[in-house]
């Protein structure tokens, strides 16, 4: 394997290791040889290997890892990704190419996310602040990673500031940036805050659906997302029309837990809540959710234990 990780073009790595996973997801392929798999990837350069690393580690950490093995996560990730971002850093070199900027982007996600890696944390805010005063101070490739990552660990004294960025905003990426970290708090009551913002006029029709999605798949809030989401249905299939609806129904596959995969089904097919357009839509998220809610209970004890033996 190892030889065969270094051998493969870029393409065929990515192609290789995603193969891995659809069949650790069907159930045709032990967690633990995908996470063997994954391993000899360890320190690849290489940008696309670096999000699709990034990519499933992500949905693991979301949805599989115990929270009691969290530790023993962060070290993994930290094997992986720390003699690269000693590599990288956060500061561009000469002559730089998009690609390694961002592979950078992607691994301080990774380090961030992931691992709250000490190194990366405690210099977080100064940059931030620095970027505020001098946004020439930041890669642009970072914006996005450093901003979401300053919400994730963050009690909520940010929220604020980020709001008023939103507002303020004259780029549309910059105000979807700032619409997607706010989605990154882990507090419910700052989740009901920005819900009932998108539900407000500051937010254009066409964006409602980014919130509320992005609130469903934040593991911290995801829950009090989808009670927002029952009790004000109507409101946000009005404002964000058929399209909006369908993102939002689309936004309930990372809920995987059987009861809110059953809750899903019954609220979405009731007439009165129903979406025409999105019937197709509705079928596809509740195959995946199942997919996942199954995924779940036969490898994540597999994992804890690979993730403890290591």
């Amino acid at each position: 394997q190892g030889v065969a990780s270094q051998a493969l073009e870029p393409m065929e790595k990515i192609g290789f290791l995603n193969h891995l996973w659809a069949l650790a997801l069907s159930g045709d392929l032990s967690l633990t040889d995908f996470m063997e798999a994954l391993c000899q990837f360890k320190g690849d350069p290489t940008r696309v290997v670096a999000e699709t690393l990034v990519a499933h580690l992500e949905t693991l950490s979301d949805q599989i890892v115990l929270l009691s093995d969290q530790p023993q996560f962060a070290r993994l990730i930290q094997e992986l990704f720390h003699p690269l971002w000693k590599n990288l850093g956060w500061d561009l070199s000469p002559g730089e190419d998009d690609e390694r900027r961002l592979t950078r982007a992607a691994v301080l996600w990774a380090l961030g996310a992931l691992a709250e890696d000490e190194d990366i944390l405690p210099e977080m805010p100064r940059r931030l602040t620095l970027y505020w005063v001098r946004p020439a101070s930041l890669d642009p490739t970072l914006a996005t990673p450093l901003i979401r990552l300053c919400a994730r660990t963050d009690l909520g004294a940010l929220f604020e500031k980020y709001l008023q960025k939103l507002k303020t905003a004259i780029t549309p990426e910059d105000r979807d940036r700032y619409l997607r970290a706010m989605a990154d708090f882990k507090k419910p009551d700052l989740a009901r805050k920005l819900l009932e913002f998108a539900l407000s006029g500051d937010i254009r029709a066409q964006d409602v659906w980014k919130p509320v999605r992005y609130l469903l798949a934040n593991p911290a809030v995801q829950g009090e997302a989808w009670r927002f989401v029952k009790a004000h249905w109507s409101a946000l299939k009005q404002k964000g029309g058929s399209v909006g609806a369908q993102r939002i129904i689309q936004g309930t596959r990372a809920l995987w837990k059987p009861e809110w995969r059953a809750e899903v089904g019954v609220f979405f097919h009731d007439p009165a809540n129903k979406v025409a357009a999105a019937e197709r839509a509705l079928a596809q998220t509740q195959e995946f959710m199942e997919i996942g809610i199954r995924f779940k209970s036969h490898q994540q004890a597999a994992l804890s234990h690979w993730l403890n033996s290591r």
